[in-house]
């Protein structure tokens, strides 16, 4: 079917990418029909061996295969990846779903397109053709092809799903399938209209996206689409969907007071705040460094650590005054370092600066402090300058200090259904 493809994807260089699960005897076979199939219609083939021991899970099949045809669509700088999903897997997964009592997004079943990883589309053209229809536009071509065994076997969902329980339901209602499509389409409208308006609202309400934080200034409405806003943030920070269960508890975190937290989502990479301007992601394995961090005046930028943070600190002006400071109050050499119990700026506490200020629990312990010879907080993101150290009127010479953050955005191209 590849090559009915060419013309309406206007010429484009196509592969055929085969993943050998290592599942079945036919295994050799199945890679040499993909290969007979590649030189007949003058694809490249990619035979690739993903490694798995007999009696694999259908997950761990599916996250290994999707992980390779991500790497293989690098290597090959290809922007996406079709497969041949067809009707009736829709009907199977949307029946097994049901079955789980799942929500609206499982109902709309396969979605039609979704990221695989940076830069690649998934996406699955052949959803709305049936099973049969598909085995017969083969037939007619002559394609070779090979029926892995593994469909048969009955101790898989999926193939319980489509030999013994599909039977009997069609058996029953000539019409079940069309129905199920019903359903999934109604699901998918449902779902791509709240992924939608999720899209829109973050776009608005989004502050300091990078890897180890996303910081939301407003609390995300209490229908269907502050669920999906939810969503779309755990898969940014943790690039895993979300359970149910913490989606809940997150959502009630509008009805409990700030500093309220979520913790332990995705192997405990995840941390959720409420603060009083909105709620806070942010990576909780992520940690400043052990040793402060020196850093120049003369302008270039100093990375601390692994917190995506960045400090400049130079000679020149700024429309803030808060962030310049007087070096003959703090003088030098500067250093960047974490909080430490018992810190102060000046004579107030850190720690109470940073209540006052609204400055995130989470963050407290990963923000670069700038401090002078003497050990000394001259600096800190969101507080500004240290009273003492700041610009007078008879200052002489002063420093300049600007933060930056190492933004990778929050994905909102998401799934398609």
């Amino acid at each position: 079917m590849t090559h009915l493809l060419r013309p309406a994807l206007g010429g484009a260089e196509l592969h055929l990418v085969h993943c050998d699960h290592g599942q079945h005897a036919l295994r050799v076979e199945a890679a040499r029909a993909v290969t007979a199939l590649g030189a007949r219609l003058g694809c490249p083939v990619h035979v690739i061996d993903l490694g798995l021991s007999e009696g694999a899970s259908e997950q761990l099949m599916r996250d290994a295969r999707y992980a390779a045809l991500g790497v293989a669509a690098v290597d090959i700088c290809a922007p996406v990846v079709m497969t041949a999903h067809h009707a009736d897997d829709q009907i199977e997964t949307v029946v097994m779903r049901g079955a789980r009592g799942t929500g609206s997004r499982g109902l709309a079943g396969i979605p039609r397109e979704r990221p695989l990883r940076d830069g690649v589309r998934l996406c699955r053209p052949l959803l709305d053709v049936r099973r049969d229809d598909l085995r017969e536009l083969v037939r007619s071509q002559d394609l070779p092809f090979v029926e892995d065994p593994t469909n048969a076997e009955l101790d898989r969902t999926r193939n319980r799903t489509r030999h013994i329980l599909l039977p009997e339901l069609r058996a029953r209602r000539p019409d079940f399938d069309a129905a199920v499509l019903r359903v999934a389409g109604r699901a998918a409208h449902r779902t791509n209209r709240a992924q939608i308006d999720a899209q829109a609202w973050l776009a608005s309400h989004l502050e300091d996206a990078h890897p180890t934080r996303i910081h939301l200034t407003a609390f995300p409405p209490a229908d269907r689409c502050g669920r999906e806003v939810l969503r779309a943030v755990h898969l940014a920070m943790t690039g895993e969907a979300p359970l149910g269960s913490w989606l809940d508890r997150v959502t009630t975190m509008a009805l409990q007071r700030t500093g309220a937290r979520v913790d332990a989502a995705v192997g405990h990479r995840l941390r959720v705040e409420r603060t009083r301007f909105g709620l806070h992601f942010s990576d909780p394995t992520i940690e400043a460094p052990d040793a402060p961090v020196p850093i120049s005046e003369n302008g270039m930028e100093t990375r601390f650590g692994a917190t995506a943070w960045s400090i400049v600190l130079g000679a020149g002006d700024t429309a803030t005054p808060t962030e310049r400071f007087d070096p003959a109050a703090a003088p030098g050499p500067y250093t960047l370092r974490g909080a430490r119990p018992g810190d102060r700026i000046d004579a107030r506490s850190l720690r109470r600066v940073f209540a006052a200020a609204g400055t995130p629990v989470a963050d407290r312990s990963t923000l670069p402090l700038l401090c002078a010879a003497d050990g000394g907080i001259v600096w800190a993101p969101g507080l500004g300058v240290a009273p003492s150290a700041r610009v007078r009127p008879r200052t002489e010479r002063s420093l300049t200090v600007e933060r930056r953050l190492h933004r990778v955005g929050i994905d909102l191209e998401l799934a398609a259904y």
